[in-house]
């Protein structure tokens, strides 16, 4: 990761994401290199960042990052559900795609917050999501290809994963 100067600001970035005061969140490889959310700021650019390891993945809820450690699982709040990829919505919508070592593709899950469980979403899978609201889902599976989803009306009842 660079500043705007082009000077090397982090090494070994393995994910990032953005805040949206404009601090970056990211996880890196190296272990020196960690500060686990106290957040630095690079003084040629003026970027606030900080770093975490042994982590695997990550997405922000109202800026508050969740990730996926590197047993694939969530936090105990998320019931450490396994999954490889993870997604939040503009709205806090949480989304992941359930870890599956006998499968190519991974299915849907969708964080249902008042019942504090995830469910399976039926019909569709992949590789990585990317969330964009509630209903708003991009979707690419192991052939490359990129589902697209934003109708409500199309979602079937939940079914629980535990």
């Amino acid at each position: 990761m660079y500043t705007s100067a082009d000077f090397k600001l982090v090494c070994g970035v393995l994910d990032f994401d953005v805040t949206v005061e404009g601090k970056i969140i990211a996880l890196t490889d190296s272990i020196s290199a960690t500060n686990d959310g106290v957040y630095l700021k690079d003084p040629d650019s003026g970027v606030f960042y900080t770093m975490y390891n042994n982590k695997k993945g990550l997405t922000l809820i109202n800026d508050e990052p969740i990730f996926i450690d590197m047993d694939n699982k969530t936090s105990s709040h998320y019931n450490s559900e396994e999954v490889v990829s993870i997604s939040a919505g503009i709205d806090s919508s949480l989304w992941a795609l359930q870890n599956d070592p006998d499968s190519k593709d991974y299915k849907v899950l969708k964080w249902q917050e008042d019942t504090n469980r995830w469910y399976k979403v039926e019909g569709v899978s992949g590789i990585n999501i990317a969330a964009y609201n509630e209903i708003s889902l991009a979707i690419v599976n192991s052939d490359g290809l990129v589902k697209l989803s934003s109708s409500k009306d199309q979602q079937d009842d939940a079914v629980y994963t535990s």
